[in-house]
């Protein structure tokens, strides 16, 4: 209501966004106050200690790594696409729910190449995918030693667009999962400078004439 009152037309809470039910009941007071609901959510998905994430984490050129599932990982894009295909399922219900804002900035602490999300990412998920449609076998490589040898053998361009590619299929597949109940959702992202998952994949893949980021 004061949000209202103020003279805003887009109320965004800061918390609350995994709770669907909380969702829902923000979207029937943003419509009371005549006002529209973009619910934030956290553009990262913390990855445990254990084996179970080993190779699939957030592994930079430097070949620092952060606790984060890696944007190459399936984790990532189940979690990601469960939460914004649930968040469109309730916008095609109730239309002043509008979208998605997606904060990919890097607060995961650690060493790190960048204080935004997603760079090139070093894991073992997609050097092993490239080294398979390459029809390569990778030798055994240490984290920070890994750009180095796609640089020195020739690949790294290669390994570069295959990754982006990736990252756009993955993109595609969830802008076409949430065309299914809303295609007027609406994809809003920060920060927006420097990042080449966003710049290469998510504004290509994601921004439609009915729906622009």
């Amino acid at each position: 209501k004061e949000t209202a009152e103020a003279g805003f037309n887009v109320f965004s809470p800061r918390i609350g966004g995994e709770n669907m039910e909380r969702v829902r009941q923000m979207t029937r007071w943003c419509e009371q106050y005549g006002v529209f609901h973009v619910p934030w959510m956290r553009g990262t998905l913390v990855a445990p200690a254990g084996p179970e994430a080993d190779g699939k984490r957030v592994l930079w050129r430097s070949g620092a790594e952060q606790p984060l599932w890696s944007v190459n990982s399936d984790e990532f894009w189940q979690w990601t696409t469960d939460m914004i295909v649930e968040y469109a399922q309730i916008s095609a219900e109730m239309p002043h729910l509008i979208g998605v804002f997606l904060d990919y900035e890097n607060y995961a602490g650690g060493i790190q190449d960048s204080w935004m999300l997603y760079g090139l990412m070093y894991d073992d998920i997609i050097m092993n995918k490239f080294a398979e449609d390459r029809g390569i076998e990778l030798p055994e490589l240490e984290p920070s030693a890994r750009a180095p040898w796609l640089e020195e053998h020739g690949m790294h361009d290669a390994f570069s667009e295959f990754q982006i590619n990736f990252w756009r299929e993955r993109c595609r597949e969830l802008r076409e999962a949430v065309d299914r109940y809303n295609p007027k959702f609406q994809f809003f992202m920060y920060p927006s400078i420097g990042s080449l998952f966003m710049q290469q994949a998510a504004y290509l893949e994601w921004s439609t004439e009915a729906a622009p980021i």
